[in-house]
């Protein structure tokens, strides 16, 4: 005598059948909730562990006026304190002049009008000098303070705190309101190449 069939599982397994063609093979809800939830845990482990191998900033710290600026070391010399600036006529406004680094001959900007800060420069200024032997650019500043290293994380990198010319040069913003500079930024601007038709006397 055969057995009877089960026919009310049969129904729930054409029911589970019936429902997984109309879904297209597509995962039930509580399976799609699991997949997100776990892809959400693997973004948050991937963003711990990118912000732990972050590399610091490490900058020079300088001021214009009352403002505290931080320029990158990446492309760093030296900071100068006693140099003998020599004017050049015809030259373009944030050119302070030219200084004589040991037998070579530099070109220094105004750091203050090359980003249209405004106010008059600080006659016992310093000069922080950018580049290789190749290439040297002085920056003039008011005041120069200590290297210092920052949390790459904890800088605001879409702030626009500088307009024009110096918002392309900006890193970003740190905690403290330190405005940081990228002097590789700067010394790559052809912008301020000084040539002869710019200053009348240059080659």
């Amino acid at each position: 005598m055969s057995a009877t069939p089960d026919w009310a599982a049969m129904k729930r397994r054409l029911a589970a059948m019936r429902s997984a063609i109309e879904r297209g093979g597509a995962p039930s809800a509580a399976e799609t909730r699991k997949t997100l939830a776990r892809r959400a845990r693997d973004l948050a482990r991937e963003e711990r562990r990118s912000e732990a191998t972050a590399a610091p900033i490490e900058f020079l710290e300088f001021w214009i006026g009352a403002s505290r600026f931080g320029l990158s070391v990446a492309g760093l010399r030296e900071a100068v304190t006693e140099f003998g600036l020599l004017p050049l006529p015809k030259a373009p406004a944030f050119v302070a002049g030219l200084i004589n680094l040991r037998g070579q001959i530099v070109s220094v900007l105004d750091l203050r009008a090359l980003l249209d800060l405004g106010g008059k420069a600080d006659d016992l200024g310093r000069v922080i000098v950018l580049g290789e032997d190749d290439r040297l650019l002085g920056l003039r500043v008011d005041r120069v303070g200590a290297v210092r290293r920052v949390e790459s994380n904890s800088v605001q990198g879409s702030v626009a705190a500088l307009t024009g010319r110096g918002g392309t040069y900006m890193i970003g913003v740190a905690e403290d309101r330190t405005l940081l500079l990228d002097g590789r930024k700067i010394l790559a601007d052809q912008s301020i190449v000084l040539r002869a038709e710019k200053t009348g006397e240059l080659s």
